[in-house]
């Protein structure tokens, strides 16, 4: 895929038939990742880590559960966040 391509996919394409004016009401749809490391790098941002902010690890798809087991158990950095049988969280456990 070319990288001009990347930058500005072609989103009708990509998507099923009529998916962008079915949804256009519900909110926007983003084509690009945010650049990660360049908004992280930016002097405004203060790592949490850092800062001290508390840190849950909420896993909600991919490879987030592993990153919950790196945060929580390796580098004991976040405290879990545990799913019910119905796959919620409660207000109490927060």
């Amino acid at each position: 895929m070319a990288t001009s391509s990347l930058l500005d996919p072609d989103l009708d394409s990509l998507l099923p038939g009529g998916f962008l004016e079915q949804n256009e009401e519900r909110g926007p749809v983003v084509k690009n990742w945010a650049p990660q490391a360049e908004v992280l790098s930016h002097d405004s941002i203060v790592e949490a880590v850092y800062a001290g902010v508390p840190m849950v690890a909420w896993p909600l798809y991919t490879e987030q559960r592993l990153n919950r087991v790196v945060l929580v158990e390796k580098l004991k950095l976040a405290l879990p966040m545990n799913e019910s049988e119905n796959g919620f969280v409660n207000a109490s456990k927060v």
